[in-house]
């Protein structure tokens, strides 16, 4: 089975089939710090929706009051609240979704096509000045 793990304190992501990891993504980038026990509102769980992956994507609600960010490659993972993987910048906090550069996005969008695929999310995030690294590749 396809999956995906996102460990928020270390700021990497690994992408899995089955047993072997196929990719390292370290240049993303993940929600505020939220909440009485600073949970951030990423932290959840799950598979990604086999309902809602869109290519070019806009939010419908951020930028306030109206929506219209752009969220390009999208692929969610929870719809209250929305919680996806998207292209976004990586040097800035997000309102909650995990965001990826333009490139690694794009790769993650046509791995997943439309299979089943886990995602599990540990940690914490952590307030980092901005730190960009080059994408680690098993194969």
């Amino acid at each position: 089975m396809k999956s995906i793990v996102v460990e928020l304190s270390e700021f990497l992501i690994t992408v899995r089939d089955g047993a072997d990891v196929i990719r390292q993504i370290v240049d993303c980038g993940f929600g505020r710090q939220e909440g009485a026990d600073n949970t951030p509102p990423v932290l959840t769980d799950g598979k990604l929706s086999s309902w809602k992956r869109k290519a070019d994507y806009r939010s419908a609600t951020y930028p306030k009051p109206h929506g219209g960010a752009p969220m390009d490659y999208a692929l969610f993972l929870h719809e209250k609240p929305a919680v996806a993987f998207h292209v976004g910048s990586t040097s800035a906090e997000s309102h909650g979704c995990i965001h990826l550069n333009r490139k690694d996005s794009a790769w993650l969008f046509d791995w997943a096509a439309m299979h089943p695929v886990a995602v599990t999310i540990r940690g914490h995030t952590r307030r980092r000045v901005f730190v960009r690294g080059p994408i680690r590749s098993a194969r």
